[in-house]
């Protein structure tokens, strides 16, 4: 397929349709990767921390907790606050507190680590990540914390394809 789409292009394009293809794959391939270490991260965090609290079922609350980070906004907080809710109704304050603690830590977190991560992943610094997630969730709501990073995938594809420098993250 890929042979037949090279075919229709003229000779001068293949060079830059090329590098298209191959910026476009290794961002979203980088995208995903930080995706995975933010998925673990969270997992971890939050198995340790209901461990820490003496939450009975931590390890499996803490995998629904990391597969729920997938879902922009329920994300950890899905699993987390109901824990707390459900200690603070027996009357555990201390246990309550903790587990809402261990969510707005996990929230702050994650606010700090995405721009971060993603820029790296991206080779970009981090204020255009965060510039492009902001504008897409403005745009698109919820999907824009996937399109956001995708459009800037596409936008350093285009700029690489056209010989322009890479900005580079410093």
């Amino acid at each position: 397929l890929w042979a037949g789409v090279l075919q229709a292009v003229p000779g001068p394009w293949r060079e830059p349709v090329i590098r298209l293809r191959d910026e476009v794959f290794g961002g979203v391939l980088g995208m995903l990767r930080a995706q995975l270490i933010l998925i673990c991260f969270t997992g971890c965090v939050t198995v340790l921390g209901l461990e820490l609290l003496g939450v009975p079922y931590s390890w499996l609350l803490g995998i629904v907790a990391a597969l729920l980070d997938l879902v922009p906004v329920i994300g950890p907080g899905g699993v987390v606050l109901p824990v707390a809710l459900g200690y603070a109704l027996r009357g555990n304050a201390v246990t309550a507190l903790g587990a809402a603690a261990l969510w707005l830590g996990l929230v702050l977190a994650r606010q700090w680590l995405e721009p971060h991560l993603l820029g790296t992943q991206l080779g970009l610094h981090p204020l255009p990540t965060l510039m492009a997630v902001y504008a897409a969730v403005e745009l698109t709501g919820a999907a824009g914390f996937i399109l956001g990073p995708l459009a800037l995938i596409v936008v350093k594809a285009f700029f690489a394809a056209a010989g322009w420098p890479s900005p580079r993250r410093r």
